[in-house]
């Protein structure tokens, strides 16, 4: 009976502690691709918390865009954000439908990156670039 209670007692503290233990992280260097700012070169971060992959491209002054993860293995990460709603150009008059994907797709084997859109009325390579995976961190210091 006890044997039993510290087997079921070390399952549960497994469970209760696994999921908290550390997030995936890498850091990023990348080029941009779109004509808007063509060849401008930066740095960013992906963290993989649960089943958000959370692209960071300005650590610490930008904006974090969460993207859901499709498929995450050894192999790599697929991640898309979508977006349907009506939005203002800036520079424009009128409100017009914004309708598409972003996907972000990071090779774990050679660190290669790329970002792009697939849009109702276009089709964009935004980002390229090369991470390498830092030592993972705690997803309590994630916000999670």
């Amino acid at each position: 009976m006890i044997a039993r209670l510290g087997q079921a007692f070390c399952c549960i503290m497994l469970v209760w502690t696994a999921p908290a233990l550390s997030a995936e992280a890498w850091n990023c260097k990348f080029k941009i691709m779109s004509d808007d700012a063509k060849n401008f070169y930066g740095v960013g971060k992906v963290q993989i918390a649960g089943d958000t992959l959370n692209w960071q491209p300005d650590p610490g002054r930008g904006a974090t865009f969460p993207h859901t993860i499709l498929q995450n293995n050894d192999v790599g990460i697929v991640a898309a954000l979508s977006q349907a709603h009506m939005w203002k150009p800036m520079g424009q008059s009128g409100i017009v439908p914004l309708i598409g994907a972003t996907v972000i797709v990071l090779d774990k084997s050679s660190g290669d990156l790329r970002i792009g859109s697939v849009m109702a009325n276009s089709v964009n390579n935004l980002i390229e670039g090369h991470c390498q995976r830092t030592q993972d961190v705690p997803k309590s210091d994630l916000g999670h």
